[in-house]
């Protein structure tokens, strides 16, 4: 029987990195000449990275959280940063969503 073992949370964002990595290496060699999408994630690999590491909801959902679907009624859904005043008050933690 064959069992695929999936990877964890810290080996998928090695693994985006990498990725990142290489498209923009490519890109930067002036690959991709007929792939606009991968021109166009070369160009932006670092927003995209950046944008990554800084995603709260990326972040809870690697690690095993499911996707919030009720919003805050202090936050309204919107991510409110991590020292917002009260966030732990009102349960959302500043994500805008309740747990």
């Amino acid at each position: 029987m064959d069992v695929r073992v999936y990877p964890g949370p810290d080996q998928v964002c090695s693994i985006l990195s990498e990725w990142l990595t290489l498209v923009e290496t490519r890109y930067q060699e002036g690959g991709f000449p007929n792939h606009l999408h991968f021109q166009i994630v070369g160009r932006d690999a670092m927003a995209i990275r950046t944008s990554i590491a800084k995603s709260s909801y990326l972040g809870r959902r690697l690690w095993g959280e499911p996707h919030l679907t009720t919003p805050c009624p202090v936050h309204l859904g919107r991510w409110s940063g991590l020292l917002a005043p009260n966030a732990n008050a009102c349960g959302c933690g500043g994500v805008g969503w309740l747990r």
